[in-house]
């Protein structure tokens, strides 16, 4: 693990992670896979981004299993919408679980040469795919959704998917490609790609798609796509998701558009700060970069603005006691003192930057402080959370500090704390990345301050709450602001911003409405649910707490990730095929959640029960001629993962067994009732004819019931005290036959749809054990593709078979 740690630092430590699988190691002993097929899709509409990657990773070993790591970071703010294994050509989602036992069911599978596949979250926003046992001259694809807001800078939306990972493949890929769609409420003006040739198609001024394919290639470098809008862009975009009885969610993108600057008013003057680490390990091409870098940011002060430079080894030194007006002959002599810094000695930290802060002195302007180190503190206070008391003591004018962290060797725990105390942003450059370009994009961001200290007002009677962030962050030229939270009910709104802008306050009000259903946006409860425990691990990893004050957070963010399906430090997303055998004892207690997630269709969660591949697809509880379910089995239903155990029950991890229960008899009419209500609860209750769950905080037991009150055997009709027959559902010829065993009493057969709505009606003789079904309903039309069940009666006795027509 520590090997595999040391590695994502020298692949992943960037300044922005995103998302790119590839085969790093494979486990102990094993040939690495190959990637087949690298396809990328993103749909971005009103600057939000959905980018699904379908990778096929193939053992091409003669002999012997083999298996893999898929790593891939995601950008920051971004949440994994899906993680799905195909298997025999359908897409099965994973289920999010406790990390520790989503390992051990993992390593059980593996064991047993099984199609398992386990994402963890490893480190730094990088997520882990382990892919195991996969068979000679076989291969394992894999899917992979997430969603972000895409950053906005100079006018400029850009998309980055970093292909540059892929050297790491073994071999050529046969085919990369990236198809991206762009849509926007306002004219599209201009699209490029400075990285790669790209075909571009209009639909209309509103619509681009943009596309790049190879074949027989391994990409060396990333993919960029930048747009730009008109001028006359909607600078508000408000986007909800919410269903009926429900609290709903929002996001909220804010682009403010100012005044021009009446004559003799200026733009908002800042003073900036830039805090440079000019100790030893910064010596080389490192030192060369930093003083490239420091022109280009010198070379872009405003007449108004107040600069100042401290450059620090063992000591600190600057190039003025106070700040200085960016005057020609100021930004020229300042130039000179650039050329002059050298790379020596330790790395004074603390006394670097409460220098830096007591340099700023004004009251009537914004304070900028960019921070680059590339090492830990060596001399002076060293103690992290000395440093950073010191820091927030020091800084008295409410100075933003934006730090970059070079290297490997950064404290990361330090740059972020006092980066996000202290009203910015951490961010990190690996050693091939040019220092320059990363602090050039820093300062292109923050050289032009359009409203600082800003608020926002939701002035309605709807009401809101769980807005995230708490406290919006400065607005710079071209910048978006993106807010979050949860609404109440329904209504119109009218959000108001105001802030400093220069010498005044500046008001803004957008119109807008809350609806009171609408399910257009499904990414956005993970959106929400992702900001929340964003905050707490920054509270778990930034603050010095105590095991009693910890406990609390660690278990809000479990609670966050299990409800919302979101892999943290806490959790994994498992999957594991139907019928899978795994040790599990009472100790071992498996988590899931999903009352936000959204449940695939009712005719998938059929599929996942089944493992026959043909037009009629029985529920395998009940099929007489297969194995039938062993204790200690599992499956993915929904969004949990339910266990097989001694009570003959499947049941899934929340259920609480020591709590009252609403009891429904499989097939009865509160059956059918429960599954009419929607689909999740359709997609629960394909686990099987006895099952215990929690839905939306309720517990529910589903049982078989036989003619004397007794549960009969799973997919079975007790004909007689000294009998057992059995029915199954078998396809051919584009008709479908019910066949049961010999010596069956008089009987019918009636065919429901999953509402309760009878479709067909047929009588089944004694002597017969068998019964053709054209599939045609009542009227005589052709049955739809869907899940039906066929309910057998004989006499007072009756069973149930669940089955899928395609």
């Amino acid at each position: 693990m520590e090997c595999l740690k040391r590695s994502l630092l020298v692949l992943l430590s960037t300044s922005a992670l995103f998302a790119d699988g590839f085969i790093i190691f494979p486990p102990p002993y094993l040939t690495p896979l190959s990637v087949k097929y690298h396809k990328v899709t993103c749909a971005i509409n009103n600057g939000v981004a959905t980018t699904t990657i379908d990778q096929e990773f193939v053992n091409n070993q003669a002999d012997g299993f083999t298996g893999g790591r898929y790593v891939f970071p995601i950008p920051q703010g971004a949440v994994i919408d899906q993680f799905k294994v195909v298997v025999d050509g359908e897409a099965k989602t994973a289920t999010v679980m406790s990390r520790d036992t989503a390992r051990v069911f993992f390593n059980e599978a593996v064991k047993n040469s099984n199609q398992a596949s386990l994402l963890e979250y490893t480190d730094n926003g990088a997520y882990t795919v382990e892919i195991g046992a996969v068979a000679p001259g076989t291969s394992r694809r894999i899917q992979i959704t997430y969603v972000e807001v895409l950053p906005k800078t100079d006018g400029l939306s850009r998309y980055l998917y970093p292909l540059n990972t892929e050297k790491y493949s073994m071999g050529l890929i046969d085919t990369v490609s990236i198809v991206v769609n762009i849509n926007n409420a306002s004219p599209i003006t201009s699209v490029y790609s400075p990285s790669f040739p790209v075909t571009l198609e209009r639909t209309d001024e509103y619509s681009v798609t943009a596309t790049y394919s190879s074949v027989k290639s391994r990409p060396g470098r990333d993919f960029d796509l930048y747009y730009k809008l008109s001028e006359d862009d909607i600078s508000f975009h408000l986007f909800t998701y919410k269903k009926e009885n429900e609290d709903g969610y929002f996001l909220m993108l804010i682009t403010p558009k100012l005044k021009k600057p009446e004559e003799g008013e200026t733009v908002v003057a800042k003073d900036i700060v830039f805090t440079i680490d000019r100790s030893g390990s910064m010596g080389g091409t490192k030192i060369v970069q930093a003083r490239d870098a420091l022109r280009f940011c010198i070379n872009r002060l405003l007449p108004d603005d107040y600069f100042n430079i401290v450059a620090f080894q063992s000591t600190v030194g600057s190039n003025g006691q106070d700040l200085l007006p960016a005057t020609a002959e100021n930004v020229a002599t300042t130039r000179e003192y650039v050329d002059g810094i050298t790379a020596t000695g330790g790395t004074n930290i603390a006394e670097a930057l409460t220098t830096s802060l007591s340099r700023m002195q004004t009251e009537d302007r914004p304070h900028y402080c960019i921070f680059l180190t590339d090492g830990q503190a060596t001399v002076g206070v060293t103690n992290t959370a000395e440093i950073s008391a010191l820091v927030n003591e020091a800084n008295t004018g409410g100075t933003r500090i934006f730090s970059v962290g070079f290297g490997f060797d950064v404290n990361t725990v330090l740059i972020d704390k006092i980066s996000i105390d202290n009203g910015g942003c951490p961010l990190y450059c690996s050693p091939d990345q040019n220092i320059e370009e990363v602090i050039g994009d820093l300062y292109k961001r923050i050289e032009t301050p359009v409203m600082t200290s800003p608020q926002l007002v939701i002035a309605n009677t709807v009401p809101t709450w769980g807005i995230s962030p708490s406290k919006p962050p400065d607005l710079f030229s071209g910048s978006e602001l993106a807010m979050y939270g949860r609404y109440q009910g329904q209504g119109a709104c009218t959000v108001i911003l105001s802030g400093n802008t220069g010498e005044k306050v500046e008001t803004m009000q957008y119109d807008a409405v809350f609806p009171a259903t609408g399910e257009a946006y499904p990414f956005l409860p993970r959106l929400w649910a992702t900001q929340q425990i964003a905050v707490l691990m920054t509270k778990i990893k930034l603050q010095t707490l105590t095991q009693e004050d910890l406990t609390p957070l660690i278990d809000s963010v479990k609670a966050l990730s299990l409800a919302y399906g979101i892999v943290t430090p806490y959790t994994s997303s498992l999957f594991v095929p139907a019928g899978t055998a795994v040790s599990w004892t009472d100790d071992l207690q498996v988590e899931s959640g999903g009352r936000a997630n959204d449940a695939s269709n009712y005719m998938q969660g059929m599929q996942q029960n089944s493992n026959a591949a043909q037009t009629v697809v029985s529920d395998t509880n009940a099929l007489p001629y297969t194995v039938a379910p062993q204790l200690n089995q599992m499956q993915n239903v929904g969004n949990k993962i339910f266990v097989y155990t001694s009570d003959s029950v499947w049941r899934d991890a929340v259920y609480d067994s020591t709590s009252v229960a609403d009891t429904v008899y499989y097939g009865s009419e509160e059956y059918f009732a429960l599954a009419a209500q929607n689909t999740e609860l359709r997609d629960l209750l394909t686990v099987g004819n006895q099952a215990a769950f929690n839905y939306l905080g309720k517990n529910y037991l589903i049982l078989d019931k036989g003619a004397a009150g007794i549960a009969p055997k799973r997919g079975s009709l007790n004909a007689s005290p000294a009998t057992t027959g059995r029915f199954a559902v078998r396809q051919a010829g584009g008709k479908i036959t019910f066949e049961r065993t010999q010596g069956m009493p008089d009987g019918v057969i009636d065919i429901y749809s999953v509402k309760g709505c009878r479709i067909a009606h047929m009588t089944f003789e004694a002597a017969a054990t068998t019964k053709t079904w054209s599939t045609k309903d009542r009227r005589n039309s052709p049955l739809s593709a869907g899940a039906y069940l066929a309910i057998h009666r004989a006499g007072n006795l009756k069973a149930v078979q669940k089955f899928v027509v395609r």
